[in-house]
């Protein structure tokens, strides 16, 4: 699996790209990665593109797990951003994203799942 992220406009956009089989630990070294890094603003907005994903290996516990993750991150506040766009194309995806957005809306993340790109990044900047 492939999870690559790249940091855009001076910080305050996460683009980050998923490649084919995606799990928990595949998820876990993303944040890792992302947590060293020093360029993202607080309040940053995230679009995380899923299309790439072939084969999902996320439980519901797992999606939970990414939420607790984030809203509990250490005091920079790195892996929460300000607004969260899930990029699916395929129903299964669609459905873990749900299940994200719907976790992470309880814990007051504001998350939306979108099949379109351009309306996924309009989104992120209203």
């Amino acid at each position: 699996m492939s999870f690559k992220f790249q940091v855009k406009e001076n910080g305050k956009l996460l683009h980050a790209v998923a490649r084919g089989a995606l799990s928990i630990d595949d998820v876990r070294n993303h944040f890792d990665e992302l947590e060293k890094t020093t360029v993202l603003d607080q309040g940053y907005t995230a679009l995380v593109d899923l299309r790439g994903v072939e084969d999902l290996m996320l439980s519901l516990d797992a999606i939970k797990s990414v939420v607790s993750r984030q809203t509990a991150s250490g005091a920079s506040g790195i892996l929460r951003p300000s607004r969260v766009a899930l990029l699916v194309n395929s129903q299964p995806l669609y459905v873990a994203a749900r299940q994200y957005e719907d976790h992470a809306h309880r814990a007051g993340m504001r998350t939306q799942v979108f099949l379109n790109e351009r309306e996924a990044l309009i989104w992120l900047t209203y």
